[in-house]
């Protein structure tokens, strides 16, 4: 049984999200859309961070 996984890396500036990146995988475009939905729920605080998807 093989697990697929996407990577996202969201950026912040002084406002809020900045950008997002995702490492291509199979199900890239809706990681991506997860880690745009869930940087604006983060505090500004937090430069970097990753979503894995399993």
């Amino acid at each position: 049984m093989r697990v697929e996984s996407s990577v996202c890396v969201c950026r912040f500036d002084r406002v809020g999200c900045d950008s997002c990146w995702c490492r291509r995988d199979l199900d890239m475009d809706v990681a991506y859309i997860l880690a745009v939905e869930l940087c604006q729920f983060l505090p500004t605080e937090v430069k970097y961070y990753r979503v894995v998807i399993l």
